[in-house]
């Protein structure tokens, strides 16, 4: 999660994709401006990209399990 670090006014939520390797090959993220990504919809939002990123990562072969 980016919590307006990088830019002053946005909010990101983000997962790795793992590669059939076990290793982190690409990213998936979610952001918008703050008005938009209250931290109600960020902790909402959260668990959904973290299972897209899982998916993804079973696409491209990982075994990995949820944490």
């Amino acid at each position: 999660m980016d919590d307006r670090e990088n830019e002053p006014e946005v909010r990101c939520v983000a997962a790795p994709i793992f590669d059939h390797t076990g290793e982190v090959t690409a990213a998936l993220s979610v952001s918008g401006l703050t008005s938009r990504m209250t931290a109600a919809r960020v902790r909402a939002l959260g668990p959904v990209v973290a299972q897209a990123g899982l998916r993804i990562s079973r696409e491209l072969g990982s075994d990995r399990q949820p944490s």
